[in-house]
């Protein structure tokens, strides 16, 4: 699969992230956000799930994560806990 915006992050980040899931203390659309773009993730320890299977499994369309991933690799992955 050919991707204009391939998220890679870094370690530090995406503990960071993975603790905003792990405490559940965030509004539900911000944890939904973070699960889906960390299965999207292709660092060393991520998978890099494809979207149509990434919109299957969060019940999303599946230009969801084609736009969620363009803001976090364009502005930065904090943008996704802002709504826009």
């Amino acid at each position: 699969m050919n991707r204009k915006y391939v998220p890679q992050l870094p370690s530090d980040e995406r503990g960071w992230l993975e603790g905003i899931v792990r405490t559940g203390k965030s509004a539900a659309w911000k944890i939904w956000h973070v699960n889906a773009f960390l299965k999207m993730d292709c660092s060393e320890q991520a998978l890099g799930w494809s979207d149509a299977r990434i919109a299957k499994v969060f019940g999303m369309s599946t230009r969801s994560p084609e736009n969620l991933r363009k803001r976090a690799v364009e502005e930065g992955p904090w943008e996704m806990l802002e709504r826009y």
